[in-house]
C-alpha cells in the first residue's frame, strides 16, 4: 500500500512539475503581446516624449516582473525535482542530462534584453540596447 501511495505521489508531483512548465510558456505569450501593445504605443505617432518615458518604464517594470516569475517558477520546479528521487528510485529524472539552467537562462534572457531595449528609451538600434545593458551592469 505504501508503495501505491508513493507511486501516486510520483504521478502528481511529475504532474504539477510539467504544468508549472506550460505555465512558463503561456507567461511568455503574455509578456510577447504585452510588449508588443508597448511597442505599438512608442512608435505610434502623436507620442509625446513623456508618455514615452511612461511607456518604457512601464515596459521595463514588466520585465522585472516575468524576470521574477521566471524566477520563482524555476524555484519551484526544482524543489519538486529534488523530491521525486525518494519517490522513485529509477525515475527517468535521475537519468536526465544536469542542463536544468538552459531554459530558465534561455528565457531569462529574453526578458533581460526586452528590459535592456525599453531601458533604451524603446530604441531599437543595438548601440542602444548594448548602452543600456552596460549601464544597467555599472549599476
Amino acid at each position: 500500500m505504501a508503495s501505491e501511495e508513493a507511486y501516486v505521489e510520483y504521478r502528481e508531483t511529475l504532474s504539477s512539475m510539467r504544468h508549472f512548465g506550460g505555465i512558463r510558456f503561456q507567461l511568455m505569450t503574455v509578456f510577447y503581446v504585452a510588449t508588443g501593445g508597448l511597442y505599438y504605443a512608442v512608435t505610434s505617432t502623436g507620442v509625446d516624449a513623456d508618455e514615452k518615458r511612461l511607456v518604457c518604464a512601464f515596459g521595463l517594470f514588466l520585465s522585472i516582473v516575468f524576470i521574477i516569475f521566471e524566477a520563482l517558477i524555476n524555484r519551484y520546479i526544482t524543489n519538486m525535482g529534488k523530491h521525486v528521487p525518494q519517490l522513485a528510485v529509477a525515475s527517468h529524472l535521475e537519468q536526465r542530462p544536469n542542463l536544468r539552467f538552459l531554459v530558465p537562462l534561455l528565457i531569462g534572457t529574453v526578458y533581460l534584453l526586452v528590459g535592456a531595449f525599453w531601458l533604451g528609451k524603446g530604441k531599437l538600434s543595438p548601440g542602444s540596447v548594448w548602452s543600456s545593458l552596460m549601464a544597467f551592469m555599472e549599476f
